[in-house]
């Protein structure tokens, strides 16, 4: 990879960069042995014709998409990785081009972090009720410094925070049985009414779903089966019409499409699936929610520039044995060993996030109660 132009103007980068043709070679290997069963030849099982054979049927570009897909987010990868630009949000690649003798080109715009200016963050003054905890000390203080403080973060900065904010608490909802229950009530109840050629408002099967799911998962239900939520659903729906007597056949097919459907899920989809059956079992749907979390997604983003600024100005950094035991501490999270994870982590962010938590021990640490 090599950088051919950078340009930027405090708030974005623009960058074009080259992937040079052996790299574009090995891309294309790896997208062979990667994604060649999505290419049938005939004469071949899924996976094992050779790649000039697929070029032949496919043409000699085949396998070109799934190399530039791999490719761009390596080479901008390893450009962060030499150049360490402070970016956030989802950077913009545009301007692809194949250049003869097998190389590519393209660029890429990415917003950057914001500078700020800091102003006082030692020996702040810090007013709080009687019985106030140390967690309300600390917001407290950081609250304080923040004031202090010219700038402010970035959409793309709150943008980001939203977005990991969300991934997190879809994780966590996605752990947990019942809203994937409720995901499948949801889904299945719609689908009854519609089966029976009614239209309901979607607030109202919402909640009906949330009954079927809790009556369904309550312990005091002896029958917390399929059959109770058929039977459920046929009567929500028997209420506004008489059903034909074959409809119980209807409601399994309908339980075999909505398995067919997940089945062909991926793990963040069924993430989401359940996400979106929790914020509708609380009123909200995923704008909203947004909407709910974006101040506290900006607070938490004019910390974050707060304690970079205070570790940049007093010099400080992560040492080598805090780097090993945050990586240790996230290993055994993940149930892995901290070689391997040292070797799948990217260490900058572990870095950054050691050099913040460093500035908000200093900054708390001189602060004193009014």
């Amino acid at each position: 990879m090599r950088v051919i132009d950078k340009k930027t103007d405090g708030e974005t980068l623009a960058v074009t960069l080259l992937i040079e043709p052996e790299e574009f070679a090995e891309a294309l290997r790896e997208a062979y042995l990667d994604d060649s069963e999505r290419y049938v030849v005939p004469g071949y099982a899924p996976g094992l014709a050779p790649r000039a054979a697929i070029e032949a049927v496919y043409g000699p570009e085949a396998l070109f998409d799934e190399a530039i897909a791999a490719a761009l987010p390596a080479a901008y990868g390893k450009f962060l990785a030499e150049e360490k630009p402070r970016t956030v949000g989802k950077p913009e690649a545009s301007d692809i081009t194949l250049l003869a003798g097998g190389g590519l080109r393209f660029r890429v715009r990415a917003d950057l972090c914001p500078r700020v200016r800091l102003g006082a963050y030692k020996g702040l003054r810090i007013t709080l009720p009687e019985g106030a905890d140390e967690e309300n000390f600390r917001m407290a203080a950081l609250r304080a410094a923040c004031k202090e403080m010219e700038g402010r973060p970035s959409e793309a900065m709150v943008e980001e925070r939203l977005d990991a904010t969300a991934a997190r608490e879809q994780l966590n909802v996605s752990r947990d049985a019942v809203y994937h229950l409720l995901a499948d009530s949801a889904w299945l109840l719609r689908e009854t009414y519609l089966a029976a050629g009614l239209s309901r408002p979607p607030a109202q099967v919402r909640a009906e779903a949330l009954d079927v799911m809790l009556e369904a998962a309550s312990g005091g239900n002896a029958d917390p089966s399929w059959e109770f939520i058929a039977r459920r659903l046929r009567g929500l729906a028997a209420r506004y019409r008489a059903l034909p007597d074959d409809f119980d056949e209807t409601l399994a097919g309908l339980f075999k499409r909505r398995a067919a459907v997940k089945e062909g899920m991926t793990p963040e989809e069924l993430a989401a699936d359940a996400f979106g059956a929790y914020l509708g079992s609380i009123g909200l749907d995923e704008k909203r929610w947004r909407a709910e979390r974006r101040a506290e997604a900006e607070e938490s983003a004019r910390c974050d520039l707060l304690l970079e600024a205070v570790a940049e100005a007093e010099g400080i950094t992560a040492s080598g044995d805090e780097l090993l035991a945050l990586t240790a501490e996230i290993a055994a999270r993940c149930g892995m060993e901290t070689a391997e994870a040292a070797a799948r982590i990217d260490a900058e962010p572990l870095r950054r996030q050691i050099a913040r938590d460093k500035a908000c021990r200093l900054i708390v640490a001189s602060a004193v109660r009014a």
